[in-house]
């Protein structure tokens, strides 16, 4: 890998895995802290939830409802359950293991260690949440 980001930080890790290095974890607790409180308007606030997700999804407490992938600390998640709390099935927070370590804990989702670059594991119907990290399709 051959980028600015490996320029300035003399690195051949990408930015992901470069900050979940031990001696960047003062800059990983500043990203999580940025990405839960970035949004100008928020998608719940425009998209139609009841109509296009709640509306047509199985009332099975066991299945995998959604999947935010990469979803920091879970501020999604918790988002959506607050503002819907009928929302049937279960809710998942994936993303890398120092992420995850830093997350409180909480009945509104699971949290599990994922690496989006790898296979998802969650299998069947579910809304997979990605939302976009500007990150290269090289890696």
């Amino acid at each position: 890998m051959n980028g600015p980001f490996q320029y300035a930080y003399d690195t051949q890790l990408n930015g992901f895995a470069w900050i979940m290095q031990p001696e960047n974890s003062t800059l990983l607790h500043n990203f999580n802290t940025w990405m839960a409180g970035t949004h100008a308007a928020h998608w719940l606030d425009w998209f139609p939830v009841k109509e296009e997700v709640i509306k047509g999804l199985e009332q099975d407490e066991k299945a995998v409802t959604m999947v935010d992938v990469g979803g920091s600390l879970g501020h999604e998640l918790l988002e959506l359950k607050k503002r819907y709390p009928e929302l049937p099935g279960r809710l998942v927070l994936q993303d890398l293991p120092e992420t995850i370590k830093g997350v409180a804990e909480t009945k509104v989702f699971e949290p599990a260690v994922h690496d989006f670059f790898t296979p998802q594991p969650v299998e069947g119907k579910c809304i997979l949440s990605l939302f976009s990290h500007s990150s290269s399709s090289t890696f």
